[in-house]
């Protein structure tokens, strides 16, 4: 026929078209047809439908759907619905967006429920909470089934939208006549992560009076785990739960009883862990890897790192065959018990019989040999660079432990280079690696470098926690820089760190050697209007401060508020510094009184309280000493009378008597002074002598004295501030101008020797050479 074909002759094509499963055509000859302005029937188009499913064209029909509508022609409800679930079959979420919400502007409540059901489902499955939302408020209440409230309240779970759930959950309980254990898992789940466990609760009771029974799944949830959430539970609430588990006569499946282990770990409750795992391995129940390492790293925040070897064993010997994650918690362990010597027999074990050492294992490894006291550096550079022979490749962890290694052992050189090599090989210098530089900077006393590294580490996008602002102060308080300290304080409080106790005492610290006892008092307070509770630490220090200042009538106040406001027991440190400040502002009698207490209370004065009780009267008056080393032992060494001398000698005999204070070798034959400070050394030198005049004449080291001489350690300076010698010149200007005596220096330069000619002479009490005969030391 001449005539063009109508909309019945290609309903009737398509129809023929679909019969004989020619899809294609099917599809072609409807393309046309809406091409030539024929509006498809219901029929055809769901003909079209079909065939668009058989070949993939979906997505291509939708678009046609919206072409009819832009022309001002519609499918009517059927056609949309079974659009809709077809693509809803085919996963085609965004198709069903489009094709729903163009049937609920042409037809609104025409639309079938089983369309409305389907877009749902699609949209549940897609996670598009949203849209599952959309289909769910856009269907009036007669076309809701308890189905589609299901699918949206775990679009919305998968989601994590708790509140959500909850809503849906209203609708639900009314809509649901025969509700499941399904039913009630949905608002469970919501309200353990919203940590609403008594709701929870409420909801299993409320399961019984539906007469669901609960399964284990259901006290899966109870513990926090349902919807793969961190655990919620407390150790306590979830052995309850475990409990009314038992109580109904239900087994614990494998997922409960990992759940269970592993929150009884985080709670550090490591023995029940423990136990509940020997229990599921008797019971030949398979747990995971990642449960086993739990209670192994419960052992190890406990410092138990025997247990978690233990364990690891018994694992082992129900044929379980640990994995990197039991294996790495064992290795923490022994890091965390400073074994490195079984680190490195476990790191043997895991290669050889285990799955092989990965990074972690060696990381924590190095970490446990640098803990070891009985280790050497040499472990862990082998350690190191046998990484790149097992086909690993350092991470920023790597780097961390082998810096905290070379801290540990004093190389601090090494440890900075390390960060530089780290950083040149492009990873990223996490917070801890910014923390472990400043603790080095610390020790090396760079307090200006230690702010650079806060200012690199916010250039970088990052904010620096409470603890790398701790180190920065530290380093700070090294240096004595009390300034920058308390600058540091401000700065945290403007960038929302609030200070701990640990902040405050270090900024403290920062002006108790300088004696700013003001700024240290100031600082207290500022802590106690923050709500921190100070520490013994906290008052020793701003004592201590008081000391330097000889402000014992600040001191003594200090020390008593301590004991009486705070309830802080005073301990050896507490006394030293009060003791300290009494005998340095002219109160010996208060201190001997301190000193006395501190006997009483068991707390046996050390070579500290001692010191200061020498110093005061070796020097009277004397307060904080802000001179260089060197013009100080110029300007005041001189000024020791053998008056003072004496004076001091009961203190320093009776610290003698309490083995506090030993000057001899352990020959008896010379005087090793390296670790007494200036005055407590010049007292030592001093009581020697008196040991050369009252020796009997038979007496060996007499003999040796009077003849080779009196050999006196007292260090070249180097650990002293610039490395300026303190006990040398103090030592030479003492025996050269009191008593008149030569002293030799030996080669070394950290020694000096009296000649035994001059111990005879003072010996026999004969009268000193004149001073102007006397070589006078040059002030160093």
């Amino acid at each position: 026929s001449t005539r063009p074909p109508n909309q019945l002759s290609y309903s009737v094509a398509i129809d023929a078209c679909r019969r004989a499963e020619r899809w294609a055509e099917a599809l072609k000859l409807f393309h046309e047809m809406v091409e030539r302005s024929h509006a498809p029937d219901s029929k055809t188009c769901s003909q079209a439908v079909y065939a668009a499913s058989q070949v993939g064209q979906l997505e291509w029909l939708v678009e046609v759907l919206l072409y009819l509508h832009a022309q001002g022609v519609d499918m009517d409800a059927r056609s949309f619905g079974d659009v809709i679930v077809v693509c809803s079959k085919a996963g085609l979420w965004k198709s069903v967006d489009s094709a729903f919400r163009l049937a609920s502007q042409v037809h609104g409540p025409a639309l079938k429920k089983g369309a409305r059901s389907f877009a749902l489902q699609a949209f549940a499955k897609a996670t598009e909470w949203e849209l599952a939302l959309h289909v769910l408020r856009e269907s009036p209440k007669r076309l809701k089934s308890a189905q589609m409230l299901h699918d949206a309240g775990h679009s919305c779970l998968r989601a994590g939208m708790w509140e959500q759930v909850l809503e849906i959950w209203e609708e639900l309980a009314i809509e649901d006549t025969a509700p499941n254990e399904a039913t009630f898992l949905l608002p469970m789940t919501a309200y353990e992560n919203l940590g609403r466990w008594e709701e929870s609760m409420h909801l299993l009771k409320e399961m019984s009076h539906a007469r669901v029974s609960p399964s284990a799944l259901s006290y899966s949830v109870l513990l926090g785990g349902g919807s793969g959430a961190e655990a919620g539970s407390s150790w306590e609430r979830a052995l309850q739960i475990f409990d009314e588990m038992l109580q109904r006569g239900i087994d614990p499946d494998e997922v409960f009883r990992g759940q269970l282990a592993d929150i009884l770990a985080k709670g550090g409750q490591w023995a029940l862990s423990i136990d509940l795992l020997r229990s599921c391995l008797r019971s030949n129940v398979e747990l995971n890897d990642y449960t086993y390492s739990s209670a192994l790293s419960a052992c190890g925040n406990a410092n138990e790192w025997q247990h978690a070897i233990l364990t690891l064993r018994d694992i082992q010997s129900f044929g379980v065959s640990p994995g990197h994650a039991t294996y790495n918690a064992a290795m923490s362990a022994l890091h965390k018990g400073n074994q490195g010597t079984l680190a490195v027999k476990l790191l043997d074990e895991i290669d050889e019989e285990g799955p092989g050492a990965d990074i972690m294992t060696i990381n924590a490894c190095i970490a446990a040999c640098a803990d070891d006291v009985s280790m050497n550096m040499k472990r862990c550079d082998k350690l190191f660079s046998s990484i790149e022979g097992r086909g690993l490749a350092p991470t920023a962890p790597t780097y961390n432990s082998m810096m905290a290694a070379c801290s540990k052992n004093s190389l601090w050189t090494r440890a900075l280079s390390l960060a530089k090599e780290m950083k040149g090989l492009g990873l990223e210098r996490n917070e801890q690696s910014f923390v472990i530089m400043a603790g080095i900077l610390a020790q090396r006393k760079r307090g200006d470098q230690a702010l650079g590294l806060l200012d690199e580490f916010r250039e970088s996008g990052r904010e620096p926690n409470l603890i790398f602002y701790n180190s920065v102060l530290a380093a700070l308080a090294a240096c004595n820089d009390g300034k920058k300290a308390e600058k540091l304080m401000r700065q945290m409080d403007r960038r929302r760190v609030a200070p701990d106790v640990l902040s405050f005492n270090t900024a403290i610290s920062a002006f108790e050697a300088d004696g700013h006892w003001t700024v240290a008092l100031n600082l207290l307070k500022q802590m106690q209007q923050g709500h921190l509770q100070p520490d013994i630490v906290t008052f020793s220090t701003a004592i201590s401060a008081c000391e330097k200042d000889a402000r014992w009538d600040v001191a003594v106040p200090l020390f008593e508020e301590m004991q009486e406001e705070h309830d802080i027991e005073p301990n050896v440190i507490s006394y030293n510094a009060v003791v300290a400040a009494c005998a340095r502002g002219g109160k010996q009698d208060l201190a001997a009184e301190f000193m006395q207490e501190m006997e009483d209370k068991s707390l046996n004065p050390d070579g500290i309280t001692y010191s200061a009780r020498i110093n005061s009267i070796v020097r009277p008056g004397v307060a904080n000493v802000t001179l260089e080393p060197s013009v100080y032992v110029a300007q005041k060494w001189e000024d020791v009378t053998e008056e003072q001398l004496e004076g001091a000698l009961p203190i320093y005999r009776k610290g003698i008597e309490r083995g506090v204070v030993n000057p001899w070798s352990k020959s008896g034959n010379f005087l090793d002074l390296h670790k007494m400070n200036a005055d407590m050394a010049r007292v030592a030198v001093y009581h020697g002598l008196q040991e050369v005049k009252s020796l009997p004449d038979d007496d060996p080291r007499l003999s040796s004295w009077l003849t080779r001489g009196l050999k006196i350690v007292c260090g070249r300076g180097i650990h002293s501030k610039g490395g300026v010698p303190i006990l040398q010149p103090a030592l030479k200007a003492m025996l050269t101008n009191l008593f008149g005596f030569r002293c030799k220096q030996d080669y070394t330069g950290g020694a000096i020797t009296i000649l035994g000619s001059d111990l005879r002479r003072y010996r026999e009490g004969k009268a000193a050479p004149p001073r102007d005969k006397l070589a006078r030391p040059k002030a160093q």
